[in-house]
């Protein structure tokens, strides 16, 4: 989870064996009950006093500028699981070139956008998405080239007009200055 105070936020260390964070402190097992083979224990009924803590506001931000930083952060979030669902239909081909290419740049630069506001907070996109336990192995691909599928995997064909159109450019070039 996240600490109280998340300005002074520590990631948790590399998974390797079972790490304690430093904000959670080890508890013991709590017993059931009896452990009598085939017999289940049922939790206690709910009293009044569990009942109020039901009603109970919990404050995750304690000033606008943290409720900022929350929001921020869970906009970042949002957009990686955006960015994840269209790489997902792009290649299932639920989408077509001409659709996936103008959205996926867009959440990219969203992305670029919000990550600069929170760079203080989370200073590595990657980190973020691993701290999270974000399963988005296509998002963060997409993320580290930079580009969108279709222009990183662009086809033989629209590259050759193009590098035609260089090629005449240069002997056209060429033979000016003869």
């Amino acid at each position: 989870g996240i600490p109280g105070n998340f300005f002074h936020y520590v990631p948790p260390p590399l998974p390797h064996g079972k790490a304690v964070s430093p904000h959670q402190p080890a508890r013991p097992p709590v017993p059931l009950g009896p452990s009598v083979p085939g017999v289940s224990v049922a939790p206690p009924p709910p009293t009044a006093t569990h009942l109020k803590d039901i009603d109970r506001e919990i404050r995750l931000a304690n000033s606008s500028s943290e409720r900022m930083q929350y929001d921020s952060l869970a906009d970042l979030f949002s957009v990686i699981m955006a960015l994840e669902y269209l790489e997902r239909a792009f290649t299932s081909d639920y989408v077509t070139d001409k659709e996936y290419t103008p959205l996926c740049n867009r959440l990219l630069k969203q992305l670029k956008t919000l990550h600069q506001g929170v760079k203080t907070t989370v200073p590595d996109v990657p980190r973020f998405m691993y701290d999270f336990h974000m399963n988005c192995p296509l998002a963060l691909a997409r993320l580290t080239s930079g580009v969108p599928a279709t222009v990183e995997h662009r086809d033989a064909d629209d590259g050759s007009s193009e590098s035609r159109s260089v090629a005449q450019a240069v002997q056209f070039f060429i033979t000016a200055m003869d």
